[in-house]
């Protein structure tokens, strides 16, 4: 009987396995001590890639609290254009934060830390006294060291945006806390504290909904109630995620337009099977990652992920293994296996990221990890503590062993990671060789472009060549044809430079850039077309000096002299001191 035994895993007791409180401390203390190693030196970082877009250029958070209430009527309105409405919580932290200490990113990624790290600590204190209460606190502190370590966290606590993803599962974790001490203590007070919590980790990030189903399922496994009465007496936080759900469905039915093919490129595959088995690919790129999570990158928008002869083998390898999680946490769910506990969290909370149902605005991203994470390092914790008692290993301890390895190795990844999120130009020079998305070509290629010196003209001839190979698999992207020209600008080739403006321009007349620096190209061999394409310009953008000095100077060449003069009048209002504008407009008045 007792080799019958040992082929299961753990199961819940009623009794708590005796705790040393200094040793307790000291876990605790080790925890938040891992953590500050890891992340302290993201105080010192920048603003990176999304941070721009919530924080600094958001008309409503760049005003701190003074401008929340202008978000919140956003919200009301349905303005899903407006960046953070569907996460009033965290856009809060953010208002408020800029109020108390101005666009400073270095407090902002202070409290990026702070919130992380008390979110481990409460994910150690729920393991040990509510989801492993009977087995051995390095059980719990393993599991939670694990996801503490985890190197797909890295961008969810060091780009200040990822706070979403961390005040998403603080507000999840509290309401399952409150929800087992309400069926331990009853009392409906705590039931609405758990609600309450729950409706904050929603407002936080929408995947909160997923508490109102992950919270009974967690209660289920380690309590000593059958499924129906457990979920049963979670019917209020069934309905309320319920609620949430519908909430998020209406509010994307009609989708903003950043759920698009550039971000979601998922959107692009226009054949059913294909699309579903490029989905499916993908997922097993999460796996991939929750194992061994090396290369990661920034992006993986349009371009990561290109359908292949891999493309259909890989599906089918991911249907296989998801199957078979599913099907093992069905099939031990009777039993309450926690390995397979650990497997059925890890795919609901993955689920409003599996683009399987709802299309969201990304393909696929390190952060949609960040709570699907916990029920694979709980599942692994527990793996290892099954396979070391059959082992017979001496109090499992070759377990803890096991983790504090893994757990080390994922630190030193993690540290490394940190580094590449110091702000943009870190990130995209770190990640290029990997993210091979359109929007990272075009960040890495503007990179080079940017950097001052002896090596501007190597850069530029560099760029050129990664320019002309993201052309061979985007031939109609404007931005790419625009990069073209200034290139060619700067190294000295202007037919070059012409021909890839005019490119730029068939696929999108309306980009300012193009159109003047275009003209300003043209100027000398056809300057009507110039005039039209400046003119094109200002229709644009009018309130420019520049533009419109060169405009009034063709018009007086051109003999046009009544419109040369008001171009030369709007540059100077703008411009007065511009030496050779005020000089070509004094000779057409005859005043030289």
């Amino acid at each position: 009987m007792k080799g019958k035994k040992n082929r299961q895993a753990p199961k819940p007791k009623t009794a708590p396995a005796p705790q040393n409180k200094n040793l307790i401390r000291g876990l605790y203390l080790v925890l938040g001590l891992v953590i500050l190693i890891m992340y302290v030196k993201t105080v010192a970082y920048d603003f990176a890639i999304d941070d721009k877009i919530i924080i600094v250029d958001n008309a409503y958070v760049s005003k701190g609290l003074a401008g929340f209430p202008g978000l919140i009527g956003a919200a009301f309105s349905n303005n899903l254009m407006v960046p953070g409405v569907t996460r009033p919580v965290t856009m809060f932290t953010h208002a408020l934060e800029v109020s108390l200490f101005g666009m400073n990113p270095g407090p902002q990624h202070l409290m990026n830390v702070l919130f992380y790290l008390f979110l481990v600590l409460l994910l150690f204190g729920l393991l040990r006294k509510h989801l492993l209460p009977s087995a051995s606190v390095w059980l719990s502190f393993g599991v939670a060291l694990l996801f503490a370590v985890h190197p797909v966290h890295v961008e969810s606590v060091a780009n200040i945006k990822g706070r979403d993803d961390i005040l998403c599962f603080i507000f999840g974790a509290l309401s399952t806390l409150y929800f087992f001490r309400y069926r331990k203590e009853g009392g409906k007070r705590l039931l609405w504290f758990s609600l309450l919590f729950l409706a904050l980790s929603f407002f936080s990030k929408e995947t909160g909904f997923v508490f109102a189903l992950l919270i009974p399922l967690s209660y289920y496994y380690t309590s000593g109630e059958d499924l129906k009465k457990a979920f049963g007496s979670a019917v209020p936080l069934l309905a309320a995620g319920a609620v949430f759900l519908i909430i998020r469905l209406a509010l994307f039915s009609n989708p903003p337009e950043h759920i698009n093919i550039y971000n979601n490129s998922l959107l692009a595959i226009a054949d059913p099977a294909q699309r579903w088995a490029m989905a499916f690919r993908i997922l097993l790129q999460y796996l991939q990652i929750a194992f061994w999570p090396h290369p990661l990158s920034w992006d993986y928008s349009l371009g990561h992920f290109v359908a292949g002869s891999s493309t259909v083998p890989l599906a089918v390898a991911s249907v296989v293994l998801y199957a078979g999680l599913t099907a093992f946490g069905l099939l031990t769910l009777k039993k309450k296996n926690l390995i397979g506990f650990g497997a059925l969290f890890f795919l609901v909370a993955l689920f409003p990221a599996s683009n399987l149902v709802i299309r969201i605005a990304t393909t696929f991203g390190d952060r949609l990890l960040f709570i699907p994470i916990f029920g694979f390092c709980l599942a692994i914790g527990v793996l290892l503590q099954w396979a070391f008692s059959r082992l017979k290993a001496r109090g499992g301890a070759g377990a803890y062993v096991g983790l504090a390895l893994l757990s080390g190795v994922f630190l030193v990844m993690s540290s490394i990671r940190v580094n590449a999120w110091k702000n943009d130009d870190t990130l995209v020079n770190t990640d290029y060789a990997y993210a091979n998305s359109l929007r990272s070509m075009r960040a890495y290629i503007q990179n080079l472009t940017s950097i001052p010196g002896e090596s501007r003209v190597a850069n530029h001839q560099k760029a050129l060549t990664l320019c002309n190979e993201a052309l061979e698999k985007y031939p109609d992207d404007w931005q790419l044809w625009y990069f073209k020209g200034v290139i060619h600008g700067v190294l000295d080739n202007p037919q070059g430079a012409r021909e890839a403006y005019k490119k730029s321009l068939e696929y999108n007349g309306k980009n300012f850039y193009s159109l003047v620096n275009y003209a300003n190209l043209l100027a000398d061999d056809d300057p009507a077309q110039a005039i039209t394409l400046y003119q094109q310009a200002l229709a644009i953008k009018p309130d420019q000096a520049i533009v419109l000095g060169n405009l009034g100077i063709l018009l007086h060449k051109a003999g046009r002299l009544d419109e040369a003069r008001q171009m030369y009048e709007k540059s100077l209002q703008l411009n007065p001191n511009d030496a050779n504008i005020r000089n070509a407009y004094d000779i057409l008045n005859g005043n030289q």
